[in-house]
């Protein structure tokens, strides 16, 4: 997977932000597992059973989140909001509110990275910069189970939890797990490589969303510094 660096911000004790961090690598895996979800899957059905289903009832989807990271003794080490929208097949757009803004962006081709205030993108092949996230089942027609060993972990208060296990070795993630509300997800847990700790809550979810046609498109404002991985 190629990286996408980004210098801090001086002054701010901020370290360099890649696209490989935890904040790009949820970005592109959020997106990708919201894609996969089926969404109106029959209630009896455990987690696992929806999520291998698959029913591809939702084309589109919209809605807010909440994201935090945790590094390995559990403290915080960074809080994000912003909104995500997705449209299958390979297109999707994370954009980050808060703290700072920053957007990634897949058309399906090319992965952009835009840090707002640095005034500073970068572009990269889309299918060569996922590496071996699950980002790839975007472009692959293989059952979930090929990529993954699903499980259901049960009830939790209203969500049931299915939990995503990658089959290859150089994943980036160890585990990935989606608590399901009975309109869609609403949590999502990942771990990495480094035993942090990502979770990204989501409210108000919309579904078969009409996009404008250059939602999923980031044209680089003036004086903006691109960079091509």
């Amino acid at each position: 997977m190629w990286s996408l660096r980004f210098p801090a911000r001086k002054g701010t004790g901020e370290p360099e932000r890649t696209a490989g961090s935890p904040r790009i690598a949820a970005a592109w895996a959020g997106g990708v597992l919201l894609a996969l979800l089926p969404f109106g899957g029959a209630a009896q059905n455990g987690a696992a059973e929806r999520l291998q289903e698959f029913l591809a009832q939702t084309r589109s989807l919209q809605a807010e989140f909440r994201q935090e990271i945790h590094d390995a003794s559990g403290h915080l080490i960074e809080e994000s909001e912003g909104v995500v929208s997705l449209s299958r097949p390979g297109k999707f757009r994370w954009e980050y509110r808060e703290p700072y803004q920053q957007q990634v962006i897949g058309d399906g081709t090319e992965v952009w990275v835009y840090d707002v205030d640095l005034d500073q993108a970068t572009v990269g092949d889309m299918e060569a910069g996922l590496g071996a996230t699950p980002a790839l089942l975007l472009y692959s027609d293989r059952a979930l189970e090929e990529s993954f060993d699903v499980k259901s972990l049960g009830e939790e208060g209203p969500l049931h939890w299915a939990e995503l296990l990658p089959r290859a070795e150089e994943s980036t993630f160890t585990f990935i797990r989606i608590g399901l509300g009975p309109e869609g997800p609403r949590v999502m847990e990942l771990g990495d490589a480094f035993d942090q700790h990502i979770r990204i809550a989501f409210e108000r979810l919309e579904l078969d969303v009409r996009f404008d046609e250059g939602h999923f498109r980031f044209v680089p404002p003036a004086g903006v510094d691109v960079f091509r991985r």
